[in-house]
């Protein structure tokens, strides 16, 4: 390979002029990305039995279920305006500062849902994380982009 193509000092492994360590900080960015997705979108779900439970001390002011039914609609709506508005932001920002954004958001929002004594809080942290999970892949795919060389993409998209 030429000097441009292939560069190796002791601090760094560069490759097309990127650093190794940026690629991995990358790879490891991506692999949070789609296990946090994967891990909420299976969790929370699945929890209705304890959420709806007397233990949970959130207190509904109508039934659960009336209330739950409400939440998944604000949740699936939330997910429509997201595919539509946060991929011109992504491609304005940069979706590497997409998924630092998105990152931070769920921490906050998935932490808020753990916690929650109040539906009406647990609701819009729920819709949020939704919303925010709308922007995972188009984030992720380009995070890649900005990330790696053409050559790759299709490794760490695949």
């Amino acid at each position: 390979a030429d000097d441009e193509s292939f560069n190796c000092s002791a601090s760094t492994l560069s490759v097309g002029g990127k650093s190794g360590r940026s690629e991995i900080g990358m790879t490891i960015a991506l692999f949070a990305s789609h296990f946090s997705v994967m891990a909420a979108k299976c969790s929370l779900p699945s929890c209705f039995a304890l959420i709806l439970s007397p233990e949970s001390g959130l207190k509904f002011s109508t039934s659960p279920q009336q209330q739950m039914s409400t939440l998944l609609f604000l949740s699936t709506l939330a997910i429509a305006l997201g595919k539509l508005t946060l991929g011109p932001a992504i491609d304005n920002f940069g979706g590497i500062l997409s998924l630092k954004v998105l990152h931070l958001s769920l921490f906050v929002f998935l932490a808020s849902i753990g916690s929650a004594k109040s539906v009406t809080l647990f609701a819009i942290c729920w819709v949020l994380v939704d919303l925010g999970f709308s922007s995972c892949w188009p984030g992720c795919l380009a995070s890649v982009h900005q990330a790696f060389e053409p050559h790759v993409w299709t490794k760490k998209i695949g």
